[in-house]
């Protein structure tokens, strides 16, 4: 099992490719910035990212950043709390 501190130092290895795939997507710092901050603690709590293969990670960010952008029209990114169901394909 991956401890807090050890989730938020591998965290940390994906914030720059999180951010700038968003900041790419949405074209926007303000909206980016939250989208990426909304995907990393999607990260944070899912089981499958955790459990995903080294080589498998990068892949698995850019799919979440993707879902939280594509799902922040719904409902609004600010309020915007994606299903933790997603599983690692």
């Amino acid at each position: 099992m991956v401890g807090f501190k050890e989730k938020v130092e591998e965290l940390r290895r994906f914030e720059s490719l999180c951010y700038t795939i968003c900041v790419t997507l949405l074209k926007e710092e303000r909206e980016a910035c939250a989208a990426a901050e909304r995907t990393l603690s999607w990260i944070f709590a899912d089981p499958a990212f955790w459990a995903a293969e080294e080589a498998a990670k990068p892949r698995y960010v850019m799919r979440i950043c993707m879902r939280v952008i594509s799902e922040r029209g719904k409902t609004g990114l600010a309020n915007n709390v994606p299903s933790l169901q997603l599983r690692a394909k």
